[in-house]
């Protein structure tokens, strides 16, 4: 949903740019954005998700790896606690040659 959204932001602004809208307000419409949101990517501002992400600890791939491991371990019936998690978080940044360690959130 997030890369729909997005990709309809880039488009809106493109046709904008083309003319083929007479006001911003007027370009969101036909894609389903929120004034604000198409007003923020015209002025260069990012979606939060990538704004922040050269400070995440891990990668979006290693994120994603993450997310289906722990699918694959609900399936299996295998609970997971937040400190498994971390400590399965943390075993993924130190082997990618972080040497920074994980934060709170």
């Amino acid at each position: 949903m997030a890369n729909d959204t997005e990709s309809a932001a880039a488009e809106a602004l493109k046709d904008l740019k083309k003319g083929r809208f007479p006001s911003l307000r007027a370009a969101t419409r036909p894609y389903g954005l929120t004034e604000s949101r198409l007003r923020r990517r015209s002025k260069g501002i990012l979606p939060k998700r990538l704004a922040h992400q050269k400070e995440a600890r891990l990668s979006p791939k290693q994120e994603e790896d993450l997310v289906h491991w722990i699918l694959h371990q609900e399936i299996i019936g295998h609970p997971i606690t937040f400190s498994l998690l971390r400590d399965i978080a943390y075993r993924i940044v130190t082997t990618s040659g972080s040497s920074k360690s994980l934060g709170r959130n």
